[in-house]
């Protein structure tokens, strides 16, 4: 079936022990100013084809690069650029079910990629850029990304991998974040780890009641304060 329709178009960590003043300082300046998005070319086709031609179309990187198995891929040639949420955005541009989508080009979103189900995947040849990152069951494969507030992993079924990435926050509950996000605050949201910034151990001592869910992050909370320039970090020395 064929579509045819015109679209605008090491992981290095911050030491575990780092000053809470500063970070606060640091992410209270940067909430109100998302980064700014580029303006990106015109793509003009997409299509829905089986899998095995996807691949031939990118001399195999599909196969090469992917873990799971799929059938149907939304493949859409060029840069796309959508106005609003990553899902919203496509259900325009197609409403039949598929596995997979592939954007051979850019991707720029004016909001949130979020994909929590199994189904559909992503895979992005070009660099990407939104508000946020979020996956959930699924398989998310990008080059660099640029994403204005945060790049979250929930749950141990799905996979992000990701060149570098510039992005505040990232938030990992049990997920296998490969990405390379070095100036970022990382929140380990699920355990103790002693490589993230935050964690369990202080989770609750470290950021405001309105973003906390017992001694987790409370992420749409979390991300709404942000979207609100508002700070998510206590100031140094505030008690409840």
């Amino acid at each position: 079936m064929e579509l045819t329709t015109i679209f605008r178009q090491n992981r290095s960590r911050l030491p575990v022990h780092c000053c809470i003043a500063s970070l606060f300082f640091c992410t209270f300046l940067g909430a109100a100013a998302p980064i700014e998005h580029r303006k990106v070319k015109i793509a003009s086709h997409a299509d829905i084809i089986e899998f095995e031609q996807a691949d031939e179309r990118l001399d195999g990187a599909l196969s090469d690069d992917l873990e799971q198995e799929y059938e149907s891929v939304l493949f859409i040639t060029g840069d796309l650029e959508l106005e609003r949420d990553f899902l919203d955005g496509i259900a325009e541009i197609n409403d039949e079910e598929v596995d997979l989508i592939v954007i051979d080009g850019d991707l720029d979103v004016r909001g949130r990629i979020a994909l929590y189900d199994e189904t559909p995947g992503l895979f992005v040849t070009g660099a990407t850029r939104a508000r946020t990152l979020e996956g959930g069951e699924c398989e998310i494969r990008i080059q660099d990304g640029t994403f204005d507030f945060l790049v979250y992993g929930d749950g141990d079924e799905g996979v992000i991998f990701a060149g570098k990435v510039g992005t505040r926050w990232v938030i990992n509950a049990d997920h296998e974040l490969r990405i390379q996000a070095g100036d970022a605050i990382w929140i380990d949201n699920e355990g103790d780890s002693e490589e993230y910034n935050f964690n369990s151990e202080n989770i609750e001592d470290s950021f405001v009641e309105e973003v906390l869910d017992g001694d987790r992050i409370d992420v749409e909370a979390f991300l709404e304060r942000l979207m609100e320039g508002k700070p998510v970090l206590k100031r140094q020395g505030e008690e409840d």
